[in-house]
């Protein structure tokens, strides 16, 4: 029974809703047509029954979700409506109640048109997402369906054609334009081995690629589905009007009644009226869907500009940040370390050499590839031992820091003044040896990520506290800060220790952490706000509440203007709206509005804090 009560339910609403813009057009009509009749001698009976019909295409769908919410025991909206147009038909202002069930529903079909606009990015994502692939086999290429696709197929890719998944290019070469994943409007030339998104378009070329996750688990799809959430979720100032027209129609009844009452002790007439007009006239349309609107638009302007914000609750948050707190490795630097200079003081550099290759080939530190690709060796098949946070050993060699090489009773004497150069150059140093002699050292440097400087620039100017934390070593940090203008950092930390300094921040500031690796999860999670790159793995992205879909740190600049102007323009509908219904309540008791005037004012406040949201859409000027 109550499963069937539940799907009629859902058939009933989706009839209101699909059915709504035709049933506003008609009560318009009829309420237009009430109007006439009401005006011309002996047809005010037809102008009467011309109201009550148009009752039974925008009233039915209000007094069926008053009944909804009473029975959930949640007095709405609805509820309020419902009284004030059945008291309007007992005192017989058969005008009163069409036209304010009209306004009512027309307003709504002013806010489902403004939340369409803003869920517009969705849609255009939803619209392009890949539907089919061409599977390769034994039998050549065949057309199946995204979802038949399967971690490891070999999928053809021909101009024109887009991506189905996320996947590793096979064999072939050419040109995929990913505006629509990353925002990068030049087509990007891709060869074997480099990575695709699905969502791309193949500009020119015939590439074979390898599927390395299922369609549901490609970054496109994350991406609306992120984006789904977030339009979905509420901030806390949202919640907080819920709560707040859960107490404030019973509020209103109570007001009404009141109004009745005091008027008949003072007058003693019973004045349904002025009762009515109270229900009718404090109904508080606009303060429930000004915030929700604001936010869906804030959600859908920053998604047109690659920015995920999640919800509602985020956008507040990340508009109070007083401390950006940045990881260095990946998010301002590029992480990928290149050997600027190598040094060689032994007897036999071939042979040195690829062993030095060799065991860096075996190593997973993130220096380590900078070495291999250093060089052009293949590596030998050798056995090494990994010492954690040290070093690596392989029979009389090892390569490490320097802090390793003088636990094993290595001197760095001879080669001092150029070790310490190049520590101060701010670059990371590897250091071989072979017995207990330096045989080689590697001068490693990170590149500063594009647009980094400018937005740290821009943070500073908006007088926001900046901090780096990385676990690399003081002078590193010291250099990289220097060149971007940061002017605190902490270096050398474990993933914990980031933790920690995230929690001390948060005693006395709202807090967002930038950062986008799998040892980044935890201080994204413990953040006020967690900020991942586009390209961060899997879990970062999933724990964070902003991604920056393009890495391109400008963005982060444009989604806190975003989150900014959103928060603004949601008080300024809260505003709006608290002031209506205090200046019509005012204007009531004091004579000066009545119910007609009163309604069209009522419905003229919905109308302002709509197209205020819509502001948000508009093409903003570029801000630093």
């Amino acid at each position: 029974m109550n499963k069937k009560f539940l799907k009629v339910n859902k058939r009933l609403n989706g009839f209101f809703k699909n059915t709504l813009p035709a049933f506003v057009v008609i009560s318009f009509v009829l309420n237009v047509l009430g109007i006439v009749f009401s005006k011309i001698g002996g047809t005010e009976t037809l102008g009467a029954s011309m109201f009550l019909i148009s009752l039974v295409f925008t009233g039915t769908p209000i007094f069926y979700k008053a009944i909804q919410s009473s029975v959930s025991r949640v007095i709405g909206i609805e509820l309020l409506v419902t009284i004030a147009v059945v008291g309007a038909i007992a005192i017989k202002e058969y005008s009163e109640a069409g036209i304010v069930c009209f306004l009512f529903q027309f307003g709504y079909f002013l806010e489902l048109k403004t939340l369409e606009k803003t869920r517009s990015a969705i849609k255009e994502l939803s619209k392009n997402a890949p539907k089919f692939a061409l599977k390769v086999g034994e039998n050549g290429e065949e057309k199946i369906d995204v979802d038949e696709v399967e971690i490891g197929d070999s999928l053809a890719l021909h101009a024109g054609r887009v991506v189905a998944v996320d996947g590793v290019i096979l064999d072939g070469d050419g040109y995929l334009i990913e505006a629509s994943i990353t925002g990068e409007s030049k087509p990007i030339y891709k060869k074997k081995g480099d990575f695709v998104f699905a969502g791309a378009v193949v500009d020119n070329g015939d590439l074979l690629m390898k599927a390395t996750k299922q369609s549901d688990d490609s970054t496109y799809q994350k991406i609306i589905s992120l984006v789904e959430e977030a339009s979905d979720n509420k901030s806390k100032i949202e919640k907080y009007i819920d709560r707040f027209a859960k107490y404030y129609t019973p509020s209103v009844i109570l007001l009404s009644v009141l109004t009745l009452l005091i008027n008949f002790f003072v007058s003693k007439t019973w004045d349904i009226d002025m009762a009515i007009t109270v229900l009718v006239l404090a109904c508080p349309g606009a303060l429930v869907i000004g915030v929700p609107v604001a936010s869906v638009a804030g959600i859908g302007k920053a998604s047109r500009n690659h920015i995920l914000l999640k919800g509602g609750d985020d956008i507040s948050s990340f508009a109070k940040t007083d401390v950006f707190v940045f990881d260095k490795t990946g998010t301002l630097t590029k992480g990928n370390s290149k050997v600027k200079r190598a040094f060689y003081f032994g007897n036999s550099k071939d042979e040195d050499e690829r062993i030095l290759y060799s065991m860096e080939a075996n190593s997973n530190h993130p220096l380590a590839k900078a070495i291999t690709e250093f060089y052009d060796f293949s590596a030998l098949e050798i056995q090494t031992e990994t010492i954690k946070g040290k070093g690596i050993k392989y029979k009389n060699y090892l390569m490490g820091s320097a802090r390793f090489m003088e636990e094993n009773g290595v001197s760095l004497e001879e080669h001092r003044n150029l070790t310490d150069e190049i520590s101060k150059n701010g670059s990371s140093i590897i250091l071989a040896a072979k017995g207990k002699r330096i045989i080689a050292f590697y001068e490693i440097a990170d590149e500063i990520k594009d647009g980094a400087k400018e937005m740290i620039e821009s943070l500073n100017e908006k007088k926001k506290r900046v901090i780096m934390l990385s676990g690399d070593s003081d002078a590193v940090c010291k250099n990289v800060c220097a060149r971007l203008g940061i002017g605190e950092y902490r270096s050398q930390l474990l993933p914990e220790e980031k933790m920690k300094v995230i929690k001390e921040l948060k005693k006395e500031n709202v807090v967002s952490f930038i950062g986008d690796g799998i040892n980044d999860s935890p201080a994204l999670a413990l953040a006020d706000v967690g900020i991942s790159m586009g390209s961060s793995t899997d879990v970062a992205i999933e724990t964070s509440d902003i991604v920056l879909i393009n890495d391109n740190l400008s963005d982060l600049i444009k989604a806190y203007n975003i989150s900014k102007k959103t928060v603004k323009i949601s008080y300024e509908n809260i505003i709006i709206a608290v002031a209506t219904v205090v200046l019509l309540l005012s204007g009531l008791f004091l004579g000066y509005v009545h119910m007609a005037t009163g309604m069209f004012i009522h419905e003229f406040s919905i109308l302002i804090v709509i197209f205020n949201a819509m502001r948000l859409l508009t093409n903003e000027r570029k801000e630093r």
